[in-house]
Order: C-alpha cells, then structure tokens, then sequence
C-alpha cells in the first residue's frame, strides 16, 4: 500500500521516509526508514535511515543474535578478513578491549543485537547510541550508498559521442558534480595515454593524428579520504573518426603556411595540448564500490532525505517531514 501511494502522489521519489502521527517512541528501518513524533524522532529517523538506505546493521548487544554480515559487523577476528581493516591501524589490538583506544577504528565486541561473537568498528557509533556521530566506516557506506544514485558528470560538449575530425582543433568540455572541499579528480586520455588531469576542458589537435578511429576519454571519481574504498569511476567517451591526411599543427604540409618549428605546440604527446587554465565546473557541492566504470548520463536526484545531526534530549529538536519523500537533486556531501 505505501508503494502504491508514493508511485500516485510523489511518482519521482528517489527514497521515502514515513512518519506516525504518534508520541510513541520507536522505529524502523526496513523497505522504509520509520520514525513517530517522539522528541527523539530526528535521532530515531537518522539511525533508520542508516538500516534502509544505507544497509547498516545495528552495533548494540542483547541476546537475538541474528541477522547477516552487513559493512559495519563481522564475526571475523583476523584482519585481513575484516571488512573494515584499512581503517585499523597497525599494532591495533585485535578484538579491541572494551573502552579502549575508543577514538580509533577496531574491532569491538557486541553488535548485530548480540552481545558476544559479534563486532563493530567503534566504541560508540549513531548505529549503537542515538546523539553520536557516525563512525567513519558507517559514513563510508553512506557514500558508497550515494554514489550508487548519481553521476559525477553532470554535462559534456560535444553532446554527440561520435565525431569526425580532420585538421582543425576540437574542443571537449565536462563539468561536473563538486563536493566541499572538492575531492574530484578528473583525467583525459586519448587512445589509453593520459593527455590531461584536473581540468575540465581539453582541446584536440586533429592534424597530427594518424588517420583511422581514436578513443578520447574522460574520468571523474571521488578521492575522499572519507572512503577507504576505491569509489567508482565515471566516464564519457567519444570515438574519433580521423580522416584527410595528417598535418603538422593542423595545417597542411602543401598549404605554404610556415608551421614553426618542426615540434611547435606539441609535448610527448603529439598532437595534442591541454588547456591547464580551467577548472572544475561547480555545479553543486561521499559498497557501487567496486570501483568499476559508468557512462555519464545526467545527474539524478541524490537521496530524498533530510536529517538533523543536532544533540537531542528529552526536550529535543521534532524532525518534521512536509510529505513523504523530499527530492534533493544533484548534490554531494561527504
């Protein structure tokens, strides 16, 4: 039923979060992330939204002791088989004592609402205790999560992938998605040798290229050091279709232009310079975390989520939902 009034009412929902018109404290991060109107409920809805949206498990004990292996708890006890151990670092006791090194990432029993064979990264941890933070592998999942819904390209020039060039120059540009501070990173290569970094604009000489097909693409990924994990990375191709003869410098060798000297304008890479003076284009402000590649399309909406990190007691900030599902479109946070 709750599908089928989100598909008629908010047909463009990208997650939903449901509210009961109710004091009662409690609730649930199943299909949908549930809370009620308890002053707890902003803590409450975060620490669901982490089960729906993000797949996170609980990190406190008790004695169910069931459930399965999820990015933040493990039954395993060596490093290499933990799922967070790029986060551990080394000489870490390994399971962490309880109330030990507590600002650090370990390996700390109880979790998976089980007090002993399971554990978590952290002492405390918004999935463990409401009004704390996220534990940094809780929050890499959360981006791993996000990265899952968008595209770091936003938008390419040419819009057609496949071109023919002769002798001119060509100009490709991409602006893409940027977080704060901006963790973009961005690479051109031109039949599998980088050309270009950190600019968003290139400009093709298409004289010298030899004449036949050629492969021109662009890469963007995010290198947050709030994931340990290789974020994907987002691609746009053209193919190049090369054809009249090859010239030095985009002009003619018969034309009796004098071209300059015989490796004017060009670097190791001949036949092609970059254009250092742009930039990333801002157009917005962290496991897809196999790290593979995707073709840009436009930039959907991110999550449809809206959360408060504020401190709450007893007397503590209401989350107030206006409908069911919010939409927030082309935004990053890490």
């Amino acid at each position: 039923m709750i599908s089928q009034i989100l598909t008629t009412n908010t047909p463009f929902y990208d997650k939903a979060l449901i509210l009961v018109n109710s004091p009662y404290y409690g609730g649930s991060g199943g299909s949908y992330a549930m809370g009620s109107t308890h002053p707890s409920s902003a803590e409450i809805m975060i620490h669901e939204f982490g089960h729906s949206f993000a797949g996170l498990a609980d990190e406190y004990g008790g004695s169910t002791c069931s459930g399965q292996l999820r990015a933040n708890i493990t039954q395993a006890t060596t490093r290499s088989a933990i799922s967070w151990n790029a986060w551990i670092s080394n000489g870490a006791t390994l399971p962490t004592p309880a109330n030990m090194n507590c600002s650090n990432v370990g390996l700390y029993e109880g979790a998976n609402i089980c007090s002993t064979g399971w554990y978590r990264p952290m002492c405390d941890c918004k999935m463990r205790t409401l009004g704390t933070v996220l534990c940094p592998v809780c929050a890499q999942a959360f981006i791993a999560r996000i990265m899952s819904y968008i595209s770091l390209i936003d938008s390419f020039t040419p819009t057609a992938t496949s071109l023919a060039v002769t002798t001119g120059s060509e100009v490709f540009s991409v602006s893409t998605l940027a977080n704060s501070p901006n963790t973009i990173s961005t690479t051109w290569t031109l039949d599998g040798v980088t050309v270009a970094s950190g600019v968003s604009t290139w400009t093709l000489n298409a004289g010298p290229l030899s004449v036949g097909a050629h492969t021109l693409v662009f890469s963007a990924q995010d290198s947050t050091s709030a994931s340990k994990v290789a974020l994907p990375t987002f691609t746009t191709t053209w193919t190049l279709e090369k054809t009249g003869e090859v010239t030095d410098a985009g002009i003619p060798e018969d034309s009796g232009v004098d071209a300059g000297p015989e490796d004017a304008g060009q670097g190791d890479d001949a036949g092609v310079d970059s254009d250092a003076g742009h930039s990333l284009v801002d157009a917005g402000p962290t496991p897809g975390l196999d790290g593979g590649s995707r073709d840009a399309g436009s930039a959907e909406g991110v999550i449809g989520f809206v959360g408060c990190g504020c401190s709450t007691g007893s007397t503590g900030p209401l989350l107030l939902v206006a409908g069911l599902a919010l939409l927030w479109r082309r935004r990053l946070i890490s």
